[in-house]
């Protein structure tokens, strides 16, 4: 029988090794006399360390605190020595100081101390916690052995006052003060001033730890703008111009696997994007912030690091059953949001819906309970929208920035928008066969539409029906013209500015990785999984071609040994020849040795 309890009082007890993490309090102990500024945020007291030499440099921290004096290996061990502890653990008591210290110090590359410290804090309750429960059990154990009046009740007793401190050590807004008691937290002007500063997801847009909401009526592009937020900060690229600080994404997206797929596809042939990064991931699955609670927050543990972004798209289809006109009801949903920023140093976005005059929909709550608003509308021509600034906490909103909807065309007969500032180039987004069309076009300046769909078959093998889909593409957005003609005339396609424009603005033709992945929680190359339901074939350019272990690529700028110019229309790895186009009608083949490169390949604008 061992005679031990959490907090040093006897009681019986048949274990013989009680729950303990003495690695965490060593550590504690250390990474506070390393720097002190960590002691304040551990809500301990001495009696939830499980050795006793350990309790006592903890309340020797807490008398020189509680003095005003700094806390280091120095002065805790002036006072323990001043007050007879001249030993700790059999060796001299500044000797074991500095040890702890030591050991701290040599680990700081390992994870941040802040982190460290509340990890071990958490370590030593749990152990408290369990020490304790065994010592009520044991309390009850003598309580049925000796027959009391009231088993039951004097039970019940010691098991409400152990759930009661449990409570107590648990609240986070709790310190111990200089007398030893529990009180709640307050900073001094000077722990202001050493507050933090503001840290940017966006620059100037968007904070970090932080909980916005964007909204806006159906149809202006939420989402379109939600999503490139979350690819520039996954890639680690601006975000229209803006800088953003790189890193995980999650992004519970309730509205279909299909829209989200061909989303994901414009943005990443807009910018030229082949390499997929594993930093985003995306919930496709129902979900409801209350109810699921814990399985988000375990989805975010699980990642290597907490994502620096959590998007909610959309906040009604999260939130089942809960009407948005009661604050009782909203807040407590939001709340997640801000439980997890809190946690993990996110930024948590909600995406949500406007109402009839243009404002939130529901209660005061939303405005209440975030940091930022940000209002997408439409704007006064097609595809224009302005994103607003409609509440920013500590910050000068942020003056309207024009956007419009980008429509970018993808194979297999499907297109999608992506969103850029309304002074953005367009002209660089084509999929590889509308350029092959095109760019066969702009050598012979104008051709019928029997010559141009047999000069795309011959060079490229592109079956009609699918010169057809380009043909259509390209008419519509103005890359090429023909005039109307009477019933049974062939009609006779010419280039437009605009088509010259595109051809001369792109370096190569955008491919895009094609992986497979049927998890429900997708990973980005799921999402641009191209299933193709024919069985005709096109040009593809080879791998030496797009990766570039030729010294030429699609499109390429180039200058050969006869004084010309033009553009890489064709290339031939197997017998080293590059066919270069110099103007409409005029292209010649060349050995490799006979052309060099006046570009290096390039991805299209930011």
């Amino acid at each position: 029988m061992t005679n031990i309890s959490y907090d040093g009082s006897t009681v019986n007890s048949s274990y013989e090794a009680m729950p303990s993490s003495i690695e965490a309090e060593r550590g504690l102990l250390g990474l506070i006399l390393w720097n002190e500024r960590l002691f304040p945020g551990v809500a301990l007291t001495p009696e939830q360390f499980y050795r006793e030499d350990h309790r006592t440099i903890y309340r020797a921290i807490q008398t020189v605190a509680a003095r005003g004096d700094a806390v280091d290996f120095i002065t805790v061990s002036d006072y323990l020595e001043r007050h007879g502890v001249t030993e700790l653990g059999n060796i001299p008591t500044s000797s074991y100081l500095l040890e702890l210290q030591r050991d701290e110090m040599e680990a700081i590359n390992l994870n941040p101390p802040a982190h460290r410290a509340v990890t071990y804090a958490k370590l030593i309750a749990d152990a408290a916690r369990r020490r304790r429960l065994i010592a009520a059990a044991g309390q009850i154990n003598a309580i049925a052995l000796n027959g009391a009046k009231d088993p039951i009740a004097e039970a019940q007793a010691i098991l409400a006052e152990m759930e009661q401190e449990t409570q107590r050590e648990d609240d986070p807004r709790l310190i111990i003060g200089a007398k030893g008691k529990k009180v709640l937290r307050s900073d001094s002007l000077e722990d202001v001033l050493n507050y933090p500063d503001p840290e940017y997801l966006i620059a100037k847009i968007l904070e970090v730890a932080t909980v916005s909401l964007l909204y806006g009526e159906s149809g202006t592009g939420k989402t379109f703008i939600a999503l490139a937020i979350a690819l520039a900060i996954a890639f680690g690229r601006d975000w229209l111009g803006r800088p953003v600080k790189q890193g995980r994404v999650l992004y519970f997206y309730e509205e279909g696997k299909l829209g989200l797929k061909k989303r994901v596809k414009a943005w990443l042939t807009y910018y030229g994007m082949s390499t997929l990064p594993s930093t985003i991931r995306f919930v496709t699955v129902p979900t409801h912030l209350i109810a699921d609670r814990q399985y988000i927050l375990n989805a975010i543990e699980e990642q290597a690091e907490a994502p620096v972004l959590v998007i909610v798209d959309t906040f009604s289809n999260c939130s089942s059953g809960v009407s948005q006109n009661h604050q009782e009801e909203v807040y407590p949903i939001l709340a997640v949001g801000h439980e997890i920023a809190k946690a993990y140093g996110s930024h948590f976005m909600f995406i949500h819906h406007d109402n009839k005059n243009g404002e939130y929909n529901g209660s005061k709550a939303f405005r209440n309970h975030v940091d930022s608003m940000l209002l997408v509308e439409k704007g006064n021509t097609d595809g224009s929208i302005s994103l607003c600034s409609k509440k920013a906490r500590d910050e000068e909103p942020f003056a309207d920035i024009a956007l419009q909807l980008l429509r970018v065309e993808l194979d297999e007969d499907l297109s999608s928008c992506v969103v850029v500032t309304s002074d953005a180039k367009t002209g660089a987004v084509l999929p590889r066969g509308q350029y092959q069309a095109l760019e066969l076009l702009n050598e012979s300046g104008t051709l019928p539409s029997g010559k141009w769909q047999k000069a795309c078959e011959s060079a490229y093998k592109m079956a009609r029906p699918t010169w057809d889909r380009y043909r259509k593409a390209l008419l519509e957005n103005g890359y090429v013209e023909a005039p109307d003609v009477p019933k049974g005339v062939e009609r006779e396609y010419t280039i437009t500015p605009k088509g010259i424009d595109v051809l001369s603005s792109l370096s190569s033709p955008k491919v895009v990785s094609e992986t497979t992945d049927t998890t429900q929680v997708s990973s980005l190359s799921s999402l641009t999984t191209l299933r193709s339901e024919t069985t005709e074939t096109t040009y593809e350019p080879t791998i030496d071609e797009m990766k570039g272990t030729t010294p030429f690529h699609f499109g390429q700028l180039v200058a050969t040994s006869d004084g010309k110019q033009g553009r890489v229309k064709r290339i031939d790895p197997q017998d080293r020849r590059v066919t270069v186009a110099f103007s409409p009608g005029l292209s010649t083949s060349y050995p490799f040795k006979d052309v060099t490169p006046l570009e290096a390949e390039r991805q299209a604008h930011a």
